[in-house]
């Protein structure tokens, strides 16, 4: 089984807090399902929603967030003792009944994925069959070709994550 390392208090309360609020002013897609899109929708059991702010060889958003996500992403390497290259910046938000599907952001194994959590919630991410709850501050680093999925809050109004895919 696989475990990702888990680093806490990378961001202090206050910084999260205002990422949210650019979050907030945000446009969103439900996130992408596939053929059950539609079924899940109406059954309230989407995967959530998405917004890519910044995609290597594609489009960038101009907004705030993709230099908060730098700055994550920076002190993320540095505790790691490590170097990288962001490829993906990916924005989740979850509301109640919201249960991703159990994917892979890349099958390239040189790359790395970084699940950064912006509050504290009842939801979760799962990596490999094991539940990780939100802990607002915290990022979880693992291969991005490790089976994984986001859960939505049953308690919490919204959970909302940066997913930084990276190599």
């Amino acid at each position: 089984m696989y475990k990702p390392i888990i680093l806490d208090n990378i961001l202090p309360k206050s910084v999260n807090e205002d990422i949210i609020k650019h979050l907030c002013d945000m446009s969103w897609f439900i996130a992408t399902e596939g053929e059950e899109r539609f079924k899940r929708i109406y059954n309230k059991q989407h995967s959530g929603f998405g917004r890519i702010t910044y995609q290597e060889n594609g489009e960038i958003i101009k907004t705030p967030l993709n230099l908060y996500a730098e700055i994550i992403f920076k002190i993320i390497c540095d505790r790691l003792e490590t170097k990288g290259k962001i490829n993906r910046i990916f924005w989740n938000l979850y509301t109640p009944n919201n249960i991703g599907n159990i994917h892979t952001d890349s099958n390239d194994e040189k790359f790395r994925t970084i699940l950064y959590n912006l509050d504290t919630t009842d939801g979760y991410t799962e990596v490999d069959g094991v539940k990780y709850m939100d802990k607002m501050g915290q990022a979880k680093v693992y291969n991005s070709n490790i089976p994984h999925r986001g859960v939505g809050p049953k308690k919490h109004p919204v959970r909302f994550n940066l997913n930084i895919l990276y190599y």
